[in-house]
Order: structure tokens, then C-alpha cells, then sequence
């Protein structure tokens, strides 16, 4: 009676886990679902004054080894300070120079695995250094108010202006740039 009992409750909490994984395979609008998973960026040093605001609304001052989680946590650097943070799983770092604002956008895991990072930068100078991404469905995207940089294991940095004003350079590899309908390849 108990192995039966247990074989049926076995079955069960299969079967919730194959329907689940079939919802999270399907599609929406011809765009793959996407799942909130353990993501995150962990800052790593900064120097002088470096702020966290929280997507909840908090600001507060960083701290060495805090994680950024949720869409809408940005971080900001102030008059000679700067910030290097890791996206997680060691896929690469971001370097913040001073006065500049960064935000998380997106931190999430597509149903085949690939994980899926976009940040905005509002305003500063970031620079990033992205390993060699071999899950063809992650992504690392960086928006301006100009437009997106696409990485996939590149060094490269993004320039944003008070005035909206971006430029994008890259020292090694290769980064695509999509604004104003028309997509440039930075080498």
C-alpha cells in the first residue's frame, strides 16, 4: 500500500514537472518565453561614492559584494568614483566610470538555458569585458537612449552623454549596434 502511495505521488510530481517545462517551451507572439532565474550582478570594488537604488525605491550607499536582482535596480557613480561589477556565472564584467547610471533591465533564462542580461546606461561611461559566450541563446545587451550593443566575447565601451548622445567603441572583438533602424558592426 505505501509503495503504491508513493509511486502514485511519484507520478504526480513528475507529471507537474514535464507540464511545466512544456509551458516554459512554448512561445508567445513568436518570441521564446523566458523564465526569472537566479541571475544577478555582484559588485566586485568600486572607489569613492557609488549609490544602489533599489527597484523598490531605496538608495542607499554600495557595498562590496552586493547583488543587484531585479529589473530597475541601478547602480550610480559619483565625482571620481567608479564601480566594477560581475555578471553572474563569470560571463564577464562591467566597469563604471564616474558620474554614470547604470540600470538592470533584464536578468533572465530563456527555456533552453541561455541566459539573457540587458542593462541601460542613462548616462556616463561603462566598459565591458565579455568571455567567449557559447550558448547560442544568451545574450548580453547593452540600451541607450540612442540604441542597443549586442556583445557575444568582446571588450568594448559605451559612452552616454547628458544629452542622450552615444558612442560605442570596441577594442577587441566585435559589437553590433542597432539605432535609428540601421545595425553597425563595431570591430
Amino acid at each position: 500500500m505505501i509503495k503504491i502511495r508513493r509511486s502514485l505521488l511519484l507520478a504526480v510530481i513528475l507529471g507537474f514537472f514535464i507540464s511545466l517545462s512544456a509551458v516554459y517551451a512554448q512561445t508567445l507572439n513568436g518570441r521564446e518565453l523566458t523564465i526569472r532565474g537566479d541571475r544577478w550582478l555582484t559588485i566586485t570594488s568600486f572607489s569613492g561614492k557609488v549609490e544602489l537604488s533599489t527597484a523598490q525605491g531605496d538608495r542607499r550607499a554600495a557595498r562590496v559584494g552586493e547583488r543587484l536582482v531585479s529589473v530597475g535596480d541601478t547602480i550610480l557613480t559619483w565625482a571620481n568614483s567608479t564601480a566594477r561589477l560581475e555578471i553572474d556565472q563569470s560571463a564577464g564584467y562591467v566597469s563604471m566610470a564616474e558620474n554614470s547610471q547604470m540600470r538592470i533591465q533584464t536578468l533572465s533564462i530563456t527555456s533552453r538555458g541561455g541566459r539573457v542580461t540587458e542593462l541601460t546606461v542613462l548616462l556616463g561611461q561603462v566598459r565591458l569585458r565579455i568571455r567567449r559566450l557559447t550558448n547560442p541563446d544568451t545574450r548580453i545587451e547593452i540600451h541607450t537612449p540612442a540604441g542597443v550593443s549586442g556583445v557575444r566575447g568582446t571588450v568594448f565601451g559605451v559612452t552616454v552623454q547628458p544629452d542622450g548622445f552615444t558612442g560605442v567603441a570596441t577594442s577587441e572583438g566585435s559589437v553590433a549596434t542597432r539605432a535609428q533602424g540601421e545595425t553597425v558592426m563595431g570591430v
